[in-house]
């Protein structure tokens, strides 16, 4: 009876038990698995280390550009409500790194002396604000909260909030961009960019000639801001000239739903077409939340062009298990130059270089210390499938459901691998 029973270590492990020996003691280097990585909602670079903060199990991790050798830092203090996307943005300040609230309600600091995590308690936040952005600003941090009204000021020596500032009222704001000492920030509805003053913390709302276009994400090129919304089209908005140019997408760009079985989209269920968009080697680039292909546009005459991927070239119902966070995360940006990508669709980091317009994949991975950290932490629940990727859409419908559920599918494997055991010996 030679039954493999695979320990459930998400996407990233490809760790399992086989005869209670370790795969990795039979020669099996953890490095060379790195076909696939954990997925964030962005990287906090300094010099060759970059700091994250994992999507689904909200544990702080450093990860070396050069080598690609990923540690596990800490855990964020659990809460009952769940890991998923607790505090999935970090921002490293000196020694001490801000664990930036998702869909938690704190922000958690860790201190890299004292090896500590001290929580500030945010008011009147909720939990439906997935989508912040922290700019720091000399000795402040500014987080623009998705779906809020209010920007908050935090103290970096201080550690704490000194200050929320009321942006918009009977209003929400989505993206932001940090342009000098201003903060730029989209509206929810229609037509408006805020301008927040860093300096005299006074408001600004400027109305777009277009005021009909929702948008959702912005940048700006050292000249023009260039939006994006929930239309096959991207904009151009020249603030000085208070100018508004609309660019079709429809000959050169198709996007697909990969929450709905990769289906095209369709005007009765239209998200944003793109998550970020940003300035980066002479070129905007727009990072596509349901499409499969990355855009970009010449700074000097607009034109647009795209970057294929050629891995994602087929949709695949592998998508399927990153449902909530599209076929792309925009991970960091590094010298200026190169652009990291999470694919969901392969579950892997890639770099695209924006000098050469060409890209590589990268070849993160965890320390086998970890690994086995992990898979004691997930003892007693077992998987039969080989295909990580497999082994990763169970682990992340068990990590996602109510603990009722959880247990319940938990339950459910164990019953069929105890069922299968029974078979086996009556043969």
């Amino acid at each position: 009876m030679n039954l493999l029973l695979c320990l459930i270590c998400s996407a990233i492990t490809g760790f399992c038990l086989e005869n209670n020996v370790p795969v990795a003691e039979k020669g099996f280097e953890m490095k060379d698995y790195s076909q696939t990585f954990i997925w964030s909602d962005g990287w906090c670079l300094e010099s060759d280390k970059a700091w994250f903060v994992d999507g689904m199990s909200n544990t702080l991790f450093c990860v070396k550009l050069h080598s690609g050798k990923c540690e596990k830092v800490g855990c964020i203090p659990e809460s009952k409500k769940g890991a998923y996307r607790r505090n999935p943005y970090c921002v490293k300040c000196g020694k001490d790194i801000f664990c930036i609230p998702g869909y938690g309600e704190s922000i958690w600091i860790y201190n890299l002396d004292d090896k500590n995590f001290t929580e500030i308690n945010l008011e009147g936040l909720g939990e439906c604000h997935l989508g912040k952005q922290a700019w720091v600003w000399n000795d402040k941090i500014f987080i623009v909260v998705a779906n809020w009204n209010k920007i908050i000021e935090i103290s970096i020596s201080q550690r704490e909030v000194t200050a929320y500032h009321t942006i918009c009222e009977d209003d929400n704001v989505q993206k932001s961009i940090l342009v000098g000492d201003k903060i730029y920030a989209v509206s929810s509805g229609f037509g408006r960019i805020y301008q927040f003053d860093l300096l005299t913390k006074k408001v600004t709302v400027h109305l777009l000639p277009d005021r009909e276009k929702k948008m959702f994400a912005m940048c700006f090129d050292g000249e023009r801001f260039w939006l994006s919304g929930y239309q096959n089209e991207v904009y151009l908005w020249d603030k000085e000239k208070d100018s508004f140019t609309t660019i079709s997408l429809s000959n050169v760009y198709e996007v697909y739903n990969f929450d709905k079985m990769a289906e095209k989209i369709t005007d009765n269920n239209v998200p944003p077409v793109f998550n970020r968009i940003i300035y980066v080697g002479g070129f905007i680039w727009f990072i596509p939340i349901h499409s499969k292909k990355i855009l970009y546009a010449d700074k000097k005459n607009a034109a647009l062009s795209v970057l294929e991927i050629h891995e994602e070239d087929k949709i695949s119902v592998s998508l399927q298990k990153m449902q909530g966070i599209g076929n792309f995360l925009m991970e960091y940006v590094r010298d200026s130059r190169y652009i990291g990508l999470f694919s969901a669709q392969n579950s892997r980091v890639l770099e695209v270089d924006t000098e050469q317009l060409t890209y590589q994949w990268k070849k993160y991975y965890l320390t086998e210390h970890y690994l086995r950290q992990y898979c004691e932490a997930c003892e007693g629940v077992y998987y039969e499938a080989k295909d990580p990727l497999c082994v990763q859409d169970y682990h992340m419908r068990k990590r996602t459901e109510s603990t009722k559920v959880r247990k319940t599918a938990v339950y459910s494997v164990g019953m069929k691998i105890h069922a299968k055991l029974i078979k086996e010996n009556m043969l």
